[in-house]
């Protein structure tokens, strides 16, 4: 059974939040010149803890009671147990993904198929992540993912002929022109407005608008 991305991602996330609720850690730090304890208090999951500060685990599992590396981090057993691959699926997919900057390589560990690679998720984004995971399929995600800005007719000024310059950034220019290749204006049209972060607020009216200025229709 082949499964995409977003299966296999949701199994390294469903993993990753089996140990990991948010716990509270509160560190004393030594004063001799102060009469008042310091106290340093952190409120993180267990594996963010434990990758980013310079506490321990076994203090961890001392005033939390979690903490164990081999059960806040991931590891291949624990997809293929979420996601029901094989091992070796599961493997191939947690490199695909730190490859992508999705998960971190935190170091190894011991479970019950031997020693494993431990990760834990680093991505927050939602947006990000979609994106991402689009792209380890072969698939171009969807305008709304990878556009920063929504741009009219109006913002475009005439150069000539079929050509169009972004008035907010001098080096973004379109063309209107019909394509040799087999697609169809409108989507030549906005392939080069998302190569610069940009997505028409109406892409059918857009191409439209712009090339009636141009004399094109």
């Amino acid at each position: 059974m082949t499964r995409s991305a977003f299966e296999m991602y949701q199994a390294v996330r469903a993993a990753s939040d089996e140990h990991n609720a948010p716990v509270i850690y509160v560190e004393s730090a030594e004063d001799l010149d102060s009469p008042v304890e310091r106290m340093t208090i952190s409120v993180a999951r267990p594996d963010v803890l434990l990758d980013e500060t310079d506490i321990g685990p076994n203090e961890l599992l001392r005033k939390q009671e979690v903490g164990h590396p081999d059960k806040v981090f991931v590891h291949a057993g624990d997809v293929a147990r979420y996601s029901g691959c094989s091992l070796e699926t599961a493997r191939n997919w947690l490199k695909k993904f730190e490859s992508k900057g999705l998960i971190k390589h935190h170091g190894s560990g011991d479970a019950e198929v031997g020693t494993v690679a431990l990760y834990r998720p680093v991505l927050e984004d939602q947006e990000d992540i979609n994106t991402k995971l689009y792209e380890l399929e072969g698939r171009r995600p969807p305008d709304q993912l990878v556009a920063t800005e929504t741009v009219t007719p109006g913002q475009f000024d005439h150069i000539g002929g079929s050509r169009f310059k972004f008035e907010d950034d001098e080096s973004v220019t379109i063309d209107v022109s019909k394509p040799e290749k087999s697609t169809t204006i409108q989507e030549h049209v906005n392939s080069q407005l998302r190569q610069h972060g940009l997505i028409p607020s109406s892409p059918k009216n857009f191409t439209y608008d712009l090339r009636k200025e141009a004399d094109l229709i």
